[in-house]
C-alpha cells in the first residue's frame, strides 16, 4: 500500500512540475503576443500618420485643381480612413451672390464622387423650408439614394470622415 502512495505522490508531481512548465509556456507566449501586438500598432499608428499626411496632401491638390480657392468660402477636408483604406476629401463651398451652397464628399485619389448636396435660397421661404436642390448619396451607383435635408447628408459623409 505504501508502494502504491508513493508512485501516485510521484506521478502527483511529476504532473505537477508538467503544469508548471507549461503555465510557464504559456505566460511567455503570451508576454511575446503582447509584445508583437504593441510593435504592430506602433507600425500602424505611423504608417496612418504618413498616409495621413500624403492624403492631406492630395485633398488641397484635388481642390485646386477643380478651382477652388484656399479660404474664405472655400474649404475642404481631407481624412484618411484606414478601415476603407481611402482618402477623402469633403469640399464645401458657398457663392457669396447667390447663398448657395455645395458641399461633395470626393476619394481624393480616385476622384470618385460619394456624395454631393447643392442648396439655393429661397426668396420667400425660410432657410429650414427649403430643401436641397440636389442631395445625392453613391450618385452613379446602383446604391444611390437620395437625401431630403443637409443633416442627412451630413451623417453619411460623417461614415466616411471618422
Amino acid at each position: 500500500m505504501k508502494t502504491i502512495i508513493g508512485i501516485l505522490f510521484a506521478i502527483i508531481l511529476v504532473l505537477l512540475w508538467r503544469l508548471n512548465s507549461e503555465l510557464d509556456l504559456t505566460r511567455q507566449l503570451q508576454s511575446h503576443a503582447i509584445e508583437l501586438t504593441a510593435k504592430l500598432n506602433s507600425k500602424t499608428a505611423s504608417e496612418n500618420l504618413e498616409l495621413q499626411g500624403k492624403c492631406s496632401q492630395q485633398a488641397q491638390t484635388v481642390f485646386l485643381q477643380l478651382g477652388y480657392k484656399n479660404g474664405g468660402v472655400d474649404f475642404y477636408e481631407s481624412h484618411y480612413n484606414p478601415k476603407l483604406t481611402k482618402c477623402f476629401v469633403a469640399i464645401h463651398s458657398t457663392d457669396m451672390h447667390s447663398g448657395a451652397n455645395t458641399q461633395n464628399l470626393l476619394d481624393a485619389y480616385e476622384q470618385k464622387q460619394y456624395a454631393t448636396y447643392f442648396w439655393m435660397p429661397d426668396k420667400v421661404k425660410k432657410y429650414w423650408e427649403v430643401p436641397p436642390e440636389t442631395c445625392s448619396l453613391n450618385p452613379g451607383t446602383p446604391n444611390e439614394t437620395t437625401c431630403k435635408s443637409e443633416d442627412e447628408y451630413k451623417a453619411f459623409v460623417a461614415r466616411y470622415m471618422e
